[in-house]
């Protein structure tokens, strides 16, 4: 079965003809009016934008995007709905909206190219009521034909004015919702699980091989080891046994240091106890030399005055 093609505005710029869509777009204008931010010319870019993304087969969309070097998920490549609703998220973005206005956009209109002709202006109403006026002024702007687009404002009838105005509207209120929108999450395609998997397969295979080599070096290292040790012990047996007599002589060292710091210690506090006995000794003779001296000098004085 068939999948039908599925439109981001084209079933919108069939029924814009209708009275009531005019009075649906000004309420949907009325109630964003974030909308209002948005130039006239950038949302007749992004109209014509969309619609050429309906309107196309496919095919040429892909074809048109890669020769404007405009990225895009592979898995895009065969649905042109999801793959224009990836475009048009991205409309704010000025290198994005060039490459495509530029390079990957060729909707030709029926008239534009007998507009200089005699038939002026009246060339173009035919794919006004056909296409909608704002894609078509759009189109004129990036043929080099914008100084023609007063005189074509100038030439729709009423109702074609107030269909203009309502795409236009439409076309606000739509681009918003597009820029404004979160990213959907991506599913890696069949093809680039493929090729990761692939590329797993590869790490998988150089981390074993990496283990075996770790593995093989770790073991030629111990055996280096092993035979350097026996080679040393071989050229020098006395080596062994001198370093046993060093290792003797600095433990005895090392007790030794540490018997004398005991001694030493144990001097030190006996000396500081004499120190102190004898200091006390000295203060209480020089307290009775005092004392004697005081009573002296209290009888010399006395036998002086008798």
């Amino acid at each position: 079965m068939v999948r039908g093609r599925r439109y981001l505005v084209l079933r919108e710029i069939a029924a814009s003809v209708a009275a009531e869509f005019a009075a649906d777009q000004e309420r949907r204008y009325a109630a964003c009016p974030e909308a209002a931010q948005y130039p006239d010319e950038e949302a007749e870019d992004f109209l014509q934008a969309a619609h050429y993304m309906d309107y196309v087969d496919h095919k040429q969309i892909v074809s048109n995007l890669q020769a404007a070097r405009i990225s895009f998920p592979i898995e895009l490549t065969y649905d042109e709905y999801r793959l224009g609703r990836y475009i048009l998220r991205r409309w704010r973005d000025p290198i994005l909206r060039q490459a495509f206005l530029q390079r990957a956009l060729t909707l030709d209109f029926r008239g534009i190219r007998k507009l200089r002709g005699p038939e002026g202006v009246t060339a173009l109403l035919p794919s006004v009521d056909w296409y909608g006026a704002p894609q078509v002024i759009s189109a004129l702007r990036h043929h080099g034909l914008g100084d023609t687009v007063p005189a074509v404002m100038a030439a729709l009838s009423p109702a074609q004015a107030s269909r203009y105005r309502a795409l236009l509207l439409f076309g606000k209120v739509l681009m918003h919702e597009f820029i404004t929108q979160p990213e959907p999450p991506r599913q890696p395609s069949p093809w680039e699980q493929q090729k990761l998997a692939r590329r797993i397969r590869l790490r998988d295979v150089q981390l074993h091989a990496m283990t075996r080599s770790s593995h093989a070096l770790r073991r030629e290292r111990q055996s280096l080891l092993r035979r350097v040790r026996a080679a040393r012990r071989q050229q020098h047996p006395e080596l062994d046994g001198l370093a046993s007599e060093l290792a003797k002589l600095r433990a005895a060292h090392t007790e030794a240091a540490r018997l004398h710091a005991a001694a030493l210690a144990e001097q030190a506090c006996v000396h500081r106890e004499a120190a102190d006995r004898l200091h006390a000794e000295l203060a209480a003779a020089l307290h009775d030399y005092q004392r004697t001296l005081t009573v002296r000098t209290a009888w010399s004085a006395a036998e002086r005055r008798q």
